[in-house]
């Protein structure tokens, strides 16, 4: 790590809290992300602060007695409360889950990594272009070899335990890596970042690597907590604060879609979104490939997992019976840069009905952006 800060981590996520740059100008939200935006609550006490809600609210749970019951909790008190439907949604789940073949993200995950769907079945063609050679990726043991591999990161180690979004992470993070074959990773930018949880896989691989977390204030809140519990001693610049010195003297950068201009040209070496291009309005897509293209440095790379499509509505838009185009992933302005893997996500294939695209480009600076 890069050294602590100075004032601890809570005082200063107040000061974010209560700063201009929390209320950034609402057209940056989709209406789907007003809706989720405005569900985060922040609990403040003299030494820690929590937050709950669905923005960005990705992080596993923590590892304790009271968590467990904290997290069954709610199955007791729906039960308690209309115990017919509870029933009838076990029923659909003991009987009616596999006549659509779909699998835990744990099952899949070690499905894949152990070579097992093939054996089932699913199609694979070593020698197909912009595909993983799976034969390879196997076995390639500086990647998660099985869900029991997950717990050799900092977010196991710092008592956090292992949730379905952890688990499709890990399987990104093994596409990412095998993909970019060790290559020397010093800035990484992730837009839509969450809690934080991609970031802190690359940051246990790359520990002297900075980290820059593009995202809605709301979710900037979240990974602040999270990321200050994985790494007490991290240094971090929050959105409110301004920057002075070069990113490579930070671990970790947060910054809201009004601030993307703080980061530099020609300086990053990997940007990554995942399951958020497809929940924006398509100028902002427009506005952050443009933005990648200007800020990476040549050879540099960009990861992508969105889904095929997306119909990003909101209660309000169907309350008010409103219109929503869908999102396509393959209708994304993509520059002409190198494409490295294009194909459907695995884990995503075995585990919902929504298809989902992984793609992967080398960034060319002699195109237009």
């Amino acid at each position: 790590m890069k050294g602590s800060d100075k004032d601890n981590v809570h005082k200063r996520l107040k000061r974010f809290i209560y700063s201009e740059e929390y209320g950034i100008d609402g057209s940056n939200k989709s209406p789907y992300w007003n809706q989720h935006a405005s569900s985060i609550i922040l609990n403040f006490d003299d030494n820690s602060v929590t937050g709950k809600g669905s923005s960005g609210d990705t992080k596993p749970f923590q590892r304790s007695f009271l968590s467990f019951i904290g997290r069954n909790k709610m199955r007791v008190l729906a039960f308690l409360k209309k115990p017919t439907r509870s029933i009838d949604k076990l029923f659909l789940l003991m009987f009616m889950r596999g006549k659509i073949n779909l699998l835990s993200k744990k099952d899949a995950f070690n499905s894949i990594m152990s070579g097992e769907i093939f054996k089932q079945g699913h199609i694979y063609c070593k020698y197909s272009p912009c595909h993983l050679d799976l034969d390879e990726f196997i076995l390639n043991n500086s990647l998660f070899q099985n869900t029991k591999d997950i717990k050799g990161t900092t977010i196991y180690k710092r008592g956090f335990g292992i949730n379905d979004h952890l688990i499709k992470t890990c399987y990104h993070y093994n596409v990412l890596q095998h993909t970019l074959s060790s290559k020397e990773i010093k800035t990484v930018v992730e837009i839509g970042a969450g809690s934080g949880i991609f970031l802190s896989l690359i940051k246990d691989a790359y520990p002297q690597s900075t980290m820059v977390d593009i995202d809605l204030p709301e979710s900037i809140a979240h990974a602040v907590v999270f990321i200050s519990k994985l790494y007490p001693n991290a240094k971090m610049l929050l959105p409110n604060e301004e920057l002075t010195k070069n990113i490579d003297e930070y671990d970790f950068i947060f910054r809201t879609p009004d601030q993307i201009n703080d980061i530099p040209d020609q300086v990053v070496d990997l940007s990554i979104n995942t399951m958020s291009f497809m929940e924006m309005n398509h100028s902002s897509v427009e506005l952050y490939l443009g933005n990648i293209q200007r800020w990476s440095k040549s050879g540099a790379y960009l990861f992508s997992s969105n889904r095929i499509e997306k119909i990003p509505y909101s209660k309000a838009t169907v309350d008010n019976l409103e219109a929503v185009d869908a999102n396509y992933e393959a209708d994304y302005p993509w520059r002409d840069n190198e494409t490295i893997l294009l194909e459907t996500d695995k884990l995503v294939r075995l585990t919902s009905l929504d298809g989902a695209m992984i793609r992967v480009q080398k960034i060319l600076k002699n195109i237009s952006w």
